[in-house]
């Protein structure tokens, strides 16, 4: 029970500082950090452990849409080169640095090599998922 309403006092820390930092010129993700990084130091207070899937699924979500209704849309129109070059190009040039990558490793193993390589990282995949 204590899990819960630590989520929810947090919870509404998030919302009150929402609402506060509307009229700064600091954007509220920065506010957020440096309040976060301040409850963090304060002693004997509870962990609070969280998943990655619960980040993405239930708190990344909200705050992208929040932001993306908040952009204007002359700035995100000025911008659209510097936005959309690096992340299309980097996501490009991972692609082909991996695949460049495995084709190398695969290339130098024969037969059963290639078969035992391929069992390794699936493991390997299948130990990294959370239980």
């Amino acid at each position: 029970m204590a899990e819960v309403s630590t989520f929810l006092v947090l919870l509404c820390l998030v919302t009150f500082l929402a609402f506060l930092t509307r009229n700064w010129s600091i954007p509220y993700p920065t506010v957020m950090v440096f309040v976060g990084g301040g409850i963090a130091l304060i002693p004997g207070l509870p962990n609070v452990g969280l998943t990655p899937d619960v980040v993405f699924l239930i708190f990344l979500p909200p705050l992208l849409y929040a932001a993306a209704w908040q952009t204007p849309i002359h700035d995100f129109r000025k911008n659209i080169r510097a936005i959309s070059l690096p992340t299309i190009g980097l996501v490009l040039m991972t692609t082909i640095c991996v695949g460049i990558t495995l084709i190398g490793f695969s290339r130098s193993f024969r037969g059963r090599r290639r078969l035992r390589w391929g069992q390794l990282s699936r493991r390997w995949t299948r130990s990294q998922q959370p239980q």
